[in-house]
Parts: structure tokens; C-alpha cells; sequence
């Protein structure tokens, strides 16, 4: 019985720690796809603004824990995405992907190797080409919601030219649904903005001009 015992030993020894390392992988790839949507929409905004892409996807990357700095992590930027992504060479969109190689703890008793665990996400801005274009560009509450108000606007993109700290606020069974983010000026004074804003907001964005300037008074 002990002979036997210590043959299968290894084999035991296996199984557990298969166990172990898949649920390790598993909260992992959670980890680094929770990085990579960071990392993207950090690369989108950087897009909006016209900042430095890979500077921001990797800094917010790495602020998530998976630095492109680190020997055993590659976090690769592409601005368009590239072939393997369904948004390829289309320069509304950044992709980013995050790969890690993990040595295995346990299973090094019975197989010497590493896993390579992959997260993919892409993030996209619209240029601003029509929908609700909100100029003043100073006014407190320049956008003010409340009550039971809801903006939905498809096709087009919810815009504030306002640099106040208050410039969008929304209060009470508010929405705005729309198919692009909300741009801001200034700052967003929404309580628990993913119940208000959908799909997202991006503050710090840029004045636009009046595209209806040209015509008469």
C-alpha cells in the first residue's frame, strides 16, 4: 500500500496543483483584462485630446499592475488596432493587448514549463460630428439634468464646451444614453456616473468651435 502510495504521489501532487494554478491563472486574466480595458480607454482619450496613445495606455496599464517594463509582461499598443482585432486599421479605435508568461508553483513537480495568459480590449472616441453641442464656455451647470430627464442621442455625440468644475450635473432618475462618450470641457458633477452617463464620459476634452458661426444673425 505505501509502495503504491508513492507512486501515485506524483501524480496526486499533479492534480492539485493543476487545481491551484488554474484558479491563479483565472483571477489573473481577470486582472489583466480589467488592465487592458483601463489601458484602452486611457489610449482613446489620449486619442480624443491628442496626446501621446501609447504613453497613456501604458501608464494606466501599469497602474493596473501589468507594467511593460517588467520582464515577463509585453503590453502591446496599436493605434489603428492591427489584423486581429474585428476594428482593424479603423483610426476611431486603440487596442491594446497584454500578454504575461507565469512559471507554475506546483506544477514544476511533474511539468517545467509557463502558461501564457492573454488579454485583449479596444476602446474607441468619436470625433465629435454632430448630435448636442452644449457652447457656453464658462457657464456653471452649462448641461443640467434633473428630475427624470433622460438625452438619448444615436449616431452623434453629447459635447460641452463649458470648464467649469459643475459643467455637466445630473441629479435625481437622470440619463444620458448615447452611442459615442460624452465629452467635457470641465468637470462632471454626477453621483455614480455608470447609472447616468452611458457609454462613458471623458473630461479635459477640448473646446470645439460653433458650426453654426457662419450663418447671420
Amino acid at each position: 500500500m505505501l509502495v503504491l502510495v508513492a507512486l501515485l504521489m506524483p501524480l496526486l501532487i499533479g492534480f492539485l496543483g493543476l487545481a491551484v494554478e488554474v484558479g491563479y491563472v483565472y483571477a489573473q486574466k481577470r486582472q489583466m483584462q480589467n488592465a487592458a480595458d483601463a489601458a484602452a480607454q486611457a489610449g482613446a482619450r489620449a486619442l480624443f485630446l491628442n496626446q501621446d496613445i501609447t504613453a497613456a495606455a501604458l501608464q494606466y496599464s501599469a497602474l493596473n499592475g501589468f507594467d511593460n517594463n517588467d520582464a515577463n509582461i509585453t503590453v502591446t499598443v496599436n493605434y489603428p488596432p492591427d489584423e486581429s482585432s474585428a476594428f482593424a486599421g479603423d483610426d476611431r479605435y486603440v487596442q491594446v493587448i497584454i500578454e504575461q508568461q507565469i512559471t507554475p508553483a506546483f506544477l514544476r513537480v511533474v511539468w517545467n514549463g509557463t502558461f501564457t495568459v492573454r488579454a485583449e480590449a479596444t476602446a474607441w472616441v468619436n470625433r465629435w460630428g454632430g448630435g448636442v453641442l452644449v457652447l457656453d464656455e464658462h457657464k456653471p451647470k452649462a448641461l443640467n439634468m434633473d428630475g427624470s430627464a433622460q438625452l438619448t442621442v444615436h449616431n452623434g455625440a453629447v459635447h460641452v464646451n463649458s470648464d467649469d468644475d459643475q459643467a455637466v450635473y445630473m441629479r435625481g432618475n437622470t440619463l444620458i444614453d448615447g452611442d459615442y462618450p460624452t465629452t467635457v470641457v470641465g468637470q462632471v458633477d454626477v453621483p455614480n456616473w455608470k447609472d447616468f452617463i452611458l457609454p462613458s464620459y471623458i473630461e479635459g476634452a477640448p473646446v470645439l468651435p460653433d458650426p453654426l458661426a457662419h450663418l447671420p444673425e
